[in-house]
């Protein structure tokens, strides 16, 4: 029984990793459209929080967000390749959220201190496909540590003020 489970286990991992099964190879079949989202109907804000001083934090000279949209696709042989397009991030605007939710909370933490994605960017705004697929998008949104200059120009704080900071 062990024997069987393993293998069942490793041919499906074999076919999720090289997508060549085609109940795995697309999720059409988990989907009745193409799954899509338009960041103009996705609101994202993004907060650093200390927990030590109980405060959030939009200093860029500590620390601050990066956000991409990363697109798969299949190359004429047959390898997969990633192609990003930078997305731009300003400070959150109440009167661009849509959702209450969201509103209560950016009014609760503060919206002056957190971070948005540009609902108008210079390309194409949807993210497509699903995980598994050959060619899909996805969100990347990493937190960079400041280190020299900030990307305002402005110049990074000390090491100790970053490190107590993060």
């Amino acid at each position: 029984i062990f024997s069987i489970i393993a293998y069942i286990f490793y041919d499906f991992s074999k076919n999720m990793i090289s997508k060549s099964d085609p109940a795995i190879k697309s999720s059409l079949n988990f989907h009745d459209e193409e799954p899509a989202v338009d960041l103009e109907n996705l609101d994202i804000a993004l907060f650093l929080y200390n927990r030590e001083q109980n405060f959030y934090i939009n200093d860029s000279t500590i620390a601050y967000f990066e956000a991409k949209i990363v697109t798969t696709f299949a190359k004429d042989d047959g390898e997969v390749d990633e192609k990003d397009f930078p997305l731009v991030l300003e400070p959150c605007d109440l009167n661009k959220v849509k959702y209450p939710y969201l509103i209560d909370n950016l009014k609760r933490n503060g919206y002056r201190r957190s971070t948005c994605i540009r609902k108008e960017q210079s390309h194409d705004e949807r993210i497509e496909g699903g995980w598994g697929e050959i060619e899909f998008d996805y969100l990347s949104i990493t937190l960079k540590r400041c280190r020299g200059v900030s990307p305002e120009g402005l110049p990074c704080q000390r090491n100790e003020d970053i490190e107590y900071n993060l």
